[in-house]
């Protein structure tokens, strides 16, 4: 059965990483409240696992937006795999700052 996304998505541009995964590097390619859309050059992910993640979402911001993310989808793409990410017990600092990025992103 396919999850129904109820927040609206945007484009967005900014790096993600991961202190728990040696050499991962995802350029974000869209985010929501619930979640993000990342591209990667490999999968070092796999659909249901968990990971520990950090992105700069402003560069008015100098502290990073981090959390933990839960893969809901993966696929292979001509420019990579791209994944599909849903941010999983955010802390109410890490809140606010995507939802300040998430308004700057819909004008």
């Amino acid at each position: 059965m396919t999850k129904v996304r109820h927040q609206g998505r945007f484009p967005y541009k900014a790096d993600l990483h991961s202190h728990e995964l040696p050499n991962f590097r995802a350029e974000v390619l869209d985010l929501s409240e619930g979640g993000a859309r990342i591209r990667l050059k490999a999968s070092d992910l796999a659909r249901g696992s968990v990971f520990g993640f950090a992105a700069f979402l402003s560069s008015r911001v100098n502290s990073p937006f981090k959390g933990s993310a839960k893969v809901a989808w993966i696929r292979e793409t001509l420019d990579g795999v791209e994944a599909g990410i849903e941010w999983q017990d955010l802390t109410g600092a890490a809140l606010k700052a995507l939802r300040s990025a998430l308004l700057k992103a819909g004008h």
